[in-house]
């Protein structure tokens, strides 16, 4: 079950479980059904019982945003511009404060869609936020790049799908190498000492 506020999800594989847990509820606390979830708290949510997949996005939310936040004319490939750079300089007193709130209001914004449903705006908003007091023409540019790209690309989201085989990579290899031969421990002298303490237990 997920709570927020008074909004309530119950989620089983079990059709009778959660009627048997909307019944208690019921008899607790005024409440109603709604029937199965498509939208909550800003996300929508498809799903395929049969296929069994699911997939969310902030089509809504997102296309608000840019109209809130990005008004400009033309189309976006990526959310930064190519060679940004996330550079603090003194404050531009072209931008005034209202521009400011709006900035830190936008930062928000952001974190929230990364967060939930697009982690490709992840770096863009992580780079926004670090300048959030100090921002310049460029920079406001670049908020208004962010936000344009997310509501053009707003039904891009996450697809949960339980029969796709989840492949795993990773690359301990180098890790487990540098553990069995210690003829190899001279090359990590930029390594933290407290590495190698847990590597020799």
């Amino acid at each position: 079950m997920v709570f927020y506020v008074d909004d309530i999800l119950i989620f089983s594989p079990s059709s009778d479980l959660v009627k048997e847990v909307m019944l208690k509820l019921q008899d607790k606390f005024k409440c109603k059904t709604l029937g199965d979830i498509n939208y909550y708290l800003g996300l929508h949510i498809e799903r395929d019982v049969e296929k069994r997949w699911m997939r969310v996005h902030q089509k809504k939310y997102l296309e608000a945003l840019a109209a809130n936040f990005g008004k400009s004319e033309g189309h976006v490939a990526t959310s930064l511009p190519s060679g940004f750079k996330c550079v603090k300089g003194p404050v531009e007193e072209s931008i005034g404060e209202e521009e400011r709130r709006h900035f830190h209001s936008l930062v928000g914004s952001l974190m929230y869609a990364a967060v939930h449903t697009r982690p490709d705006a992840a770096f863009a908003t992580g780079q926004l936020a670090r300048l959030v007091q100090c921002h310049n023409e460029e920079q406001v540019a670049a908020r208004k790049r962010v936000t344009k790209y997310l509501g053009q690309t707003a039904t891009v989201g996450l697809q949960y799908s339980a029969a796709a085989q989840m492949r795993q990579k990773g690359a301990d290899g180098v890790a487990i190498a540098l553990a069995k031969k210690p003829i190899l421990h001279g090359l990590t002298k930029h390594m933290k000492v407290e590495w190698h303490w847990v590597r020799s237990m």
